[in-house]
């Protein structure tokens, strides 16, 4: 029973991420490096991912904050709010995606739904190919919107070798700038 869940999953995986628009992906790197400074959100078990990808935008030295935080600034001209949201409609997101827009900043979406409320108003709409916790009409071994989570993780890494590629940092430079109180 779980090998075959294992082969599904892992299929359902490779299927999405070859999916994905490299130009787009391109496009969110290019955002990232260009960016005054980066505000990633997402609701949910998504937020906790993109707090994943601040976690590791930091330690290529990019100044990068997690809405919500205590210590977040206020976003402005110049900075790139990276929404994580499968329905690209969560209310939360929605406001964020406003509030910044609003603000003078650029926006970026990772997303399952080409079209969407916070997709209308982002410069860059990232599309993962997945079925989302909303969205039961697209089969799935993966339970609950799971599959986006797996992209969405993996698709860090993309992003992450992406702006390796660019900048020339290395996984050593990294692991310097890797938390030592812990």
């Amino acid at each position: 029973m779980y090998r075959e869940l294992i082969k599904g999953m892992c299929a359902e995986l490779e299927e999405a991420l070859l999916g994905i628009d490299e130009a787009r992906l391109s496009q969110l790197v290019d955002a990232l490096l260009g960016a005054k400074r980066i505000f990633v959100a997402g609701a949910g078990r998504t937020g906790l991912l993109m707090k994943s990808m601040a976690m590791t935008l930091a330690q290529c030295g990019l100044p990068v904050e997690a809405v919500g935080e205590v210590t977040t600034h206020a976003i402005g001209e110049g900075d790139l709010l990276v929404i994580g949201s499968a329905s690209g409609s969560t209310k939360t997101m929605r406001l964020f995606a406003e509030t910044a827009r609003s603000c003078g900043a650029a926006l970026a979406l990772i997303t399952t739904h080409e079209r969407s409320a916070v997709a209308d108003i982002s410069g860059c709409v990232l599309v993962m190919h997945s079925r989302s916790d909303t969205d039961s009409t697209r089969p799935s071994v993966n339970l609950m919107g799971n599959g986006y989570l797996h992209q969405l993780n993996l698709l860090v890494d993309l992003v992450i070798a992406g702006i390796m590629e660019k900048t020339g940092i290395t996984e050593e430079q990294m692991l310097d700038l890797h938390a030592n109180l812990e």
